[in-house]
């Protein structure tokens, strides 16, 4: 009996083509839950980022502007040191690594500010 190359036997190695196309289907299905994830894992990332971020520069906006007001002249919480018109340094309000490394450019930035515009403004002698 001669045997006929499309038969399935026993004898016969390998999937059927019923047998690959369900493992593809099911592998797709895995592969797309696995993208679903990490997308979502990435949004929801970003938006943390976006805050956070939003936040620090919230907060060093304030800084600044309390170092302004603290350079006119203004004290409602009378932190100045007996005598002197000068304020002693305060802690950051939220003491982070974060803001602490930023709070002392931003102060600088403020005295650098100040000093100019007060130089600018003086008259001359």
């Amino acid at each position: 009996m001669k045997q006929r190359p499309w038969v399935h036997t026993p004898t016969d190695s390998g999937f059927t083509l019923v047998e690959l196309l369900i493992a593809l289907g099911l592998g797709s299905v895995v592969l797309g839950i696995m993208v679903a994830f990490f997308m979502n894992l990435t949004r929801s990332s970003i938006a943390q980022n976006a805050a956070a971020s939003a936040q620090h520069s919230a907060r060093a906006g304030v800084e600044h502007i309390v170092n302004d007001l603290r350079m006119a002249g203004l004290d409602p919480l009378k932190t100045a040191a007996p005598g002197s018109k000068k304020s002693r340094p305060r802690a950051p309000s939220c003491a982070s690594p974060r803001t602490a490394a930023i709070s002392p450019s931003i102060r600088l930035a403020a005295t650098n500010r100040h000093r100019m515009v007060m130089s600018t403004t003086s008259p001359k002698r």
